[in-house]
């Protein structure tokens, strides 16, 4: 059986294929809560595999485990998750790597490209087929993290508390994130996640991306993107480029004009990196 693991800080997507589940499926799907190993001790991921994971799965059937993470770049911090995740699986075979280069082998397969993830953060790398060859930092929401949902929330959440935003806007805003500036501040500089908060405002943008000031706030914003993580790689021009998360999904059409704009094209955008793993280790192991 194959366990293929796409984990955030949120939650955590697993997908079992092949004989070890103790209902008889074939395949089966689960979710958990997300393993980012800067969030959570290996004890706590034991328990989550004991909890969540053992009640639907034969552990000991697992021969291959793929797990893709946010916060797995580190090879510390991989150790994390990869201690328990040998001790669950004991005939597994177990890798532990970056959301990153699960995204570039979800949009790329074997084949070469730039590949990027927008959702509440933002990274990108150039990828040769087999691993990630060379990649921009990711900064993080006050430094950078430029086109994704917490640079944009930052965005609406200073015109609105600078008052910047034309009326109406500030009225739908109000309502759709209601608090006193302090109170606003405070989830921004006192909460344990502030990046989480600011990304949920990116649905404000959504929901009111025909009015002309969501727009131009939307293409400053993936101006942006491009300008400090894409055009940074000399094969930007040469290499076809996909994106992958929620603020790449969804803000397609405005992430498409934006590279228009530098003369270049989006060659694919997906959700989720699911299913683009599934088909790639399905095949790898038929």
């Amino acid at each position: 059986m194959l366990a293929i693991i796409d984990s955030g800080s949120t939650k955590t997507d697993w997908y079992f294929i092949g004989t070890g589940s103790r209902f008889g499926e074939d395949e089966i799907h689960l979710t958990t809560r997300g393993l980012n190993p800067y969030f959570v001790s290996p004890e706590e991921v034991g328990l989550c595999l004991e909890k969540e994971i053992y009640p639907f799965i034969d552990n000991r059937q697992v021969s291959h485990v793929y797990f893709f993470g946010s916060g797995c770049a580190d090879e510390y911090k991989k150790t994390t998750l990869y201690t328990p995740l040998e001790d669950f699986f004991p005939e597994a075979e177990v890798q532990v790597e970056s959301d990153l280069l699960g995204a570039a082998v979800a949009l790329f397969g074997r084949e070469p490209g730039i590949a990027g993830i927008l959702g509440t953060g933002a990274s990108t790398c150039r990828y040769d087929g087999r691993r990630i060859v060379e990649r921009m930092p990711s900064l993080g929401y006050i430094l950078g993290d430029e086109g994704s949902g917490a640079h944009i929330g930052l965005q609406l959440l200073r015109a609105y508390l600078y008052k910047d935003m034309p009326m109406e806007l500030t009225q739908a805003f109000a309502t759709f994130c209601p608090g006193t500036s302090g109170e606003l501040l405070d989830r921004v500089y006192k909460d344990d996640k502030p990046n989480r908060f600011l990304g949920s405002l990116a649905v404000f943008a959504g929901e009111n991306r025909p009015h002309p000031f969501i727009q131009k706030l939307l293409q400053a914003a993936f101006d942006a993107f491009f300008e400090k993580q894409l055009l940074k790689y000399d094969t930007v021009r040469t290499l076809p480029i996909k994106l992958l998360g929620s603020v790449a999904y969804h803000f397609r059409e405005e992430l498409s004009a934006a590279a228009g704009r530098f003369g270049m094209e989006i060659a694919g955008v997906a959700s989720s990196p699911l299913a683009g793993l599934i088909r790639y280790y399905k095949d790898k192991h038929k």
